[in-house]
């Protein structure tokens, strides 16, 4: 969580310094006048840059609650959300190893922590995990593009000032934890496919046995 906030903060920080001291002394070409970059008081600085993060934060939380809420509806072995061999090798190239560990569990806001597996011999439990692995990416990744929604907020001639650099930046804190949710639900998958080998085994084998 503290990777998240002081993120947060510091881009925050960032794309106010931006819009208060180097855009009004770029010089923009003409055909760019209808942009309304830097025309604005420091209050209104402050109100659309703290505004649009507010209000991406709470659309985040909505993708993540809907996406959660219908989670029963998911198929964790679907194409979509199937991790092939090629794609597990890809993410490391990412870093996804080096800010993985870096990210909040928001699992636990669920009393469903993904840090650890509690119990890995047990299907059901590694089923549910896929549930919750498959809820979470899916939310992240509608919240990569609702969170854009944030440019209607103030008039469409600020979107370079206040929106798209808000949303850029909660585009890019969504992706990470997405990649990390997909790697880590190759070994799942492949775990959940060797109980249910193991299940149908068993039951072949006590099918044989009776008489």
């Amino acid at each position: 969580m503290k990777f998240y906030l002081s993120t947060i903060i510091i881009c925050i920080a960032a794309i106010l310094t931006v819009n208060h001291f180097i855009a009004p002394v770029i010089e923009f070409p003409s055909w760019l006048d209808f942009l309304g970059v830097a025309d604005f008081p420091i209050w209104f600085n402050f109100l659309g840059v703290i505004g649009s993060a507010i209000a991406v934060i709470v659309i985040h939380g909505l993708c993540a609650h809907v996406s959660h809420k219908n989670q029963h509806k998911i198929n964790p072995f679907s194409r979509y959300f199937t991790v092939t061999m090629r794609q597990h090798s890809f993410y490391p190239k990412l870093g996804v190893k080096k800010f993985k560990n870096l990210l909040p569990d928001l699992g636990l806001l669920v009393k469903f922590p993904k840090r650890k597996i509690l119990d890995p011999k047990s299907k059901e439990y590694l089923y549910f995990y896929l549930l919750e692995s498959c809820s979470g990416e899916r939310g992240h990744f509608f919240a990569i593009f609702a969170g854009f929604l944030i440019v209607f907020i103030f008039p469409l001639k600020y979107f370079l000032c206040f929106g798209i650099p808000i949303a850029t930046v909660n585009a890019v804190l969504a992706l990470m934890p997405l990649i990390a949710l997909r790697y880590n639900r190759f070994n799942l998958q492949s775990m959940y496919k060797i109980l249910e080998s193991r299940e149908n085994q068993k039951k072949n084998s006590e099918a044989n046995i009776t008489p």
